[in-house]
């Protein structure tokens, strides 16, 4: 795409028009068309190229879609089916694909005779003038060199290949790496540092693989910015209110900062979650899964100021989420994501500090498999909290001590539909809103406001993906 600047690495995804696979290992929240030319305006980027992400498998459409309505300024790389017709290329083609891409780190496969297989099937089947772009580990890639090198086409190398950083650049891996972008037959992507780094924006532990990269063959480097999985600023916002309720200008922009968690996948930088007022409104209180822990921010004058006591720290590779105030006493809870565990901390409403005092599975003893924990919410009366479990695919029902504020596991209730990201209890809680993402529904449970166990009313509404829900005053 010359010299016009450009960024090599982007998706859309926008179910509600185009559906994900059912067989998707992740459910990403709607990045459409229209929010990436607004991206693009906003950083001065002119052009891009779009990549199929896995979570719509070879369907292209909605790829296709984001490339027209980008009106000259894109190019796209397809998932292409082994049996897939010259028509049906021919047809990409003409609709501005240049290329087609193989991810066999979306299914953690490291088997370099599949890998070898699955690109001398796409070298034959694909246009001349395409390029393969290859999502594997540098492993796989040193082990279909020769299948590469036996190859006329470009090949193009996802996110650096992600390099172990403790291995250093004179790894073998990367070597053989750096020998094959020397022929001019691989170009790398710089994109995605932070699935690599084991640091914090601006990633130094990376430079020497840049530089390493540069010295061998800088005409093979190329930039993506890997949208709208880039979010890396890591930071706060606060935005005015104008008078007829309108968003205003950006007025404060507050930079998260610490050591990141050992999850190498969810934790390789700063990722504020939630940001609530505490109940006086003196407070935001910031959980971030990807330093476990809870920032305390004292807002006054429309500005953030750090806290008295600005942190609070979970166990590491806990991942807070979302918190939730008790309406009566002194007390916090706080939806640890990564080990599906609810934090309980006394609240200081005058200085602001969280004190832990407690940590409890959100999980029955009796599930051994992987669950992510996600949204929490006290009833009214302060008697009872839920929590919401994605893997389990449970709300998860405490009572609430009322002397000391901890926490007894009493129910876990079947959520009805696949990963309830999110729920919502009404007003006069007598009902519970369980909205599962991965099953495209809404489902109804009453509350029993005495004991706060729920019960299946068997009302369930079908809704696209469906992950976040309030009611009106």
């Amino acid at each position: 795409m010359g010299s016009i600047p450009c960024d090599c690495h982007v998706h859309v995804f926008d179910p509600e028009r185009y559906p994900y696979a059912a067989s998707r290992k992740f459910t990403p929240d709607t990045a459409n068309a229209q929010q990436l030319t607004r991206y693009l305006d906003q950083t001065g980027l002119q052009r891009t190229v779009l990549v199929q992400p896995s979570v719509y498998g070879t369907d292209n459409r909605c790829l296709l879609d984001a490339v027209e309505q980008l009106n000259g300024r894109a190019k796209g790389v397809a998932v292409i089916s082994k049996d897939s017709s010259k028509e049906d290329l021919d047809a990409l083609m003409a609709a501005g694909v240049v290329g087609a891409r193989l991810n066999m780190v979306v299914n953690r496969s490291f088997d370099t005779d599949e890998a070898a297989v699955l690109i001398e099937e796409l070298d034959a089947l694909l246009p001349e003038s395409w390029h393969i772009q290859l999502h594997v580990s540098l492993g796989v890639l040193a082990g279909v060199a020769r299948t590469i090198g036996r190859s006329n086409r470009l090949f193009v190398l996802d996110h650096l290949g992600l390099p172990s950083v403790e291995e250093g650049t004179k790894a073998p891996l990367w070597q053989k790496m750096l020998e094959m972008i020397r022929t001019g037959q691989l170009c790398v992507k710089l994109s995605g540092p932070y699935l690599s780094s084991k640091l914090t924006s601006p990633y130094s532990d990376l430079r020497p693989y840049v530089d390493s990269l540069a010295h061998a063959n800088a005409e093979a480097i190329l930039w993506g910015s890997n949208w709208p999985h880039n979010h890396i600023t890591s930071s706060l916002a606060v935005l005015e209110i104008q008078a007829n309720g309108a968003i205003g200008a950006l007025t404060q922009l507050v930079k998260l900062e610490g050591e990141p968690g050992p999850h190498r996948k969810e934790q390789p930088f700063p990722k504020p979650h939630f940001n609530p007022f505490d109940p006086s409104g003196q407070f935001v209180v910031v959980p971030d899964k990807g330093l476990d822990k809870t920032f305390v921010f004292r807002f006054e004058d429309g500005q953030l100021r750090p806290g008295e006591f600005p942190a609070a720290s979970g166990r590491e590779a806990s991942g807070p989420r979302h918190i939730a105030f008790h309406p009566k006493q002194p007390w916090a809870y706080i939806a640890n994501e990564l080990d599906s565990s609810v934090m309980a901390c006394r609240f200081d409403a005058s200085s602001g500090e969280l004190r832990p005092f407690q940590i409890i599975s959100g999980l029955a003893d009796t599930f051994v498999d992987n669950s992510r924990s996600s949204e929490i919410e006290v009833d009214r009366s302060g008697r009872s909290l839920y929590v919401s479990n994605r893997g389990e695919d449970t709300i998860g029902v405490f009572r609430i001590d009322q002397s000391d504020g901890r926490l007894t596991l009493i129910q876990s209730q079947p959520s009805a539909g696949k990963t309830p990201r999110f729920f919502a209890l009404s007003k006069d809680g007598r009902w519970l809103y369980v909205l599962n993402e991965e099953s495209d529904s809404i489902v109804v449970f009453a509350v029993d406001t005495d004991s706060g166990k729920l019960r299946s009313t068997e009302c369930k509404y079908q809704c696209g993906s469906p992950v976040c829900m309030v009611f009106s005053a």
